[in-house]
């Protein structure tokens, strides 16, 4: 029984470590990736020092996944510590220093990773990418010494080996929990920073606008999952051509299969651009139209902010006596009505702005007409143009033509 179940451990600890690792690495090469961009550089250049990612810590970008990323390494590596140190107790140590020459461990690297005062950390800044990467390796480290420890534990069948894979089967689980955990937290995080998840619970959500800006993030989301189909397209056709070229002689067919990944991938990188446009001009739209809107509430005439408060053209009386203040008479009798105790009466005049009729065209629509227009008007201009010119040229002929004398020496009057 303890045989089976030590396998089980070993085998489950060996996937989720994995797991792990895997998920780890990708969290921390999409970290650098957006920090790379975010600073103008591209990923087909070299890679500039590591300290300039990390040079401002207010423009730091993902730091949810930097955070996630810290405490996954926080409670991974004391555990794989403390495993290292109680398998050392058990384990035969003329194996794991053959174990540890087989697969080029370091002795300076496995005591680094056990003592983390040897590690030259920031410990004021955790979540940079110095401190990750640093954590990574010491992470790997640590794994490798594991499994060095646990393939120079001594099973020959007797008394012993039962309190000593115990033991090895205890810590085995906790660190295949602890993994496990943490391979799938990040794992979940990676996946929605990926697909741009807009929480539920959105603020903005109730708002038309806040829809229309749900309804843009999920074409970016498409664009994102066009993207990764896309690599993976790329993944296959380098995987098939790397596959066909080692095993195969005869390459007559690898040409035809590489044309047709070649027309699949061009068929999407023409849906995505497709894609792109529509969303780019969807979202132009929206914009023009909030423009628009603001612009319309923006012009409406108000009234004089003292008519809130105070008095306006029209102080007491009836019509008449607005009629007549308007006309700028009887002030006199205004001014002796002043005193008396009625009521004053204000009067506003609020003028009704009917709103222009808009065209129903886009953006681009109306580009497009307005190149069309000055178009025409250029051609109209042009043969405009060239009659004018064509009346000048008969002009200056007629007056450069030499005049002829007539027999009887009088001059001939020739009128056009």
């Amino acid at each position: 029984y303890l045989r089976h179940q030590a396998v089980d451990t070993v085998s489950s600890l060996t996937t989720n470590a994995r797991g792990f690792d895997i998920t780890t690495s990708a969290a921390l090469s999409l970290i650098q990736e957006v920090e790379l961009v975010s600073k103008g550089y591209r990923l087909s250049t070299p890679l500039p020092p590591i300290s300039r990612f990390d040079d401002v810590k207010v423009n730091r970008k993902c730091a949810k996944l930097r955070s996630a990323l810290n405490k996954a390494y926080t409670e991974a590596l004391p555990a794989f510590r403390e495993a290292t140190i109680s398998l050392k107790l058990l384990l035969n140590q003329d194996d794991m220093e053959k174990y540890l020459d087989v697969y080029d461990i370091p002795h300076h690297a496995v005591q680094e990773a056990v003592t983390p005062e040897l590690a030259s950390l920031d410990k004021d800044d955790p979540e940079s990418l110095r401190s990750l990467r640093v954590v990574s390796y010491q992470y790997s480290t640590l794994r490798r010494v594991v499994c060095c420890s646990l393939m120079s534990l001594e099973a020959d069948g007797g008394n012993p080996d039962f309190a000593r894979w115990s033991a090895a089967t205890r810590i085995m689980n906790s660190l295949s929990t602890t993994t496990a955990t943490w391979a799938q937290k990040l794992s979940d995080l990676l996946r929605e920073v990926e697909e741009f998840t807009i929480p539920r619970e959105a603020r903005l959500s109730s708002r038309p606008a806040g829809e229309r800006l749900r309804t843009q993030v999920r074409k970016i989301t498409d664009l994102s999952q066009g993207i990764r189909s896309l690599q993976a397209k790329m993944a296959l056709m380098r995987e098939e051509s790397t596959k066909a070229i080692e095993d195969s002689d005869d390459l007559t067919d690898l040409g035809p299969n590489l044309m047709s990944q070649y027309e699949s991938i061009g068929a999407d990188l023409k849906m995505l651009t497709q894609a792109w446009e529509n969303g780019k001009a969807s979202l132009a739209s929206n914009l023009d139209k909030q423009e628009r809107r603001i612009s319309q509430a923006s012009s409406g005439l108000r009234s004089p902010a003292a008519s809130l408060g105070g008095l306006t053209a029209v102080e007491e009386g009836g019509p008449a006596d607005a009629l007549r203040a308007l006309n700028g008479e009887s002030k006199s009798n205004r001014s002796s009505l002043a005193g008396s105790g009625s009521d004053e009466e204000v009067f506003e005049g609020v003028s009704l702005v009917i709103p222009r009729q808009r065209s129903s065209l886009t953006r681009e629509e109306r580009i497009i007409k307005m190149h069309e227009e000055r178009a025409r008007q250029s051609e109209m201009r042009d043969k405009r143009d060239s009659g004018t010119n064509m009346i000048r040229e008969l002009q200056s002929v007629m007056n450069l033509r030499p005049k002829r004398n007539t027999m009887g020496g009088g001059a001939r009057i020739t009128s056009i």
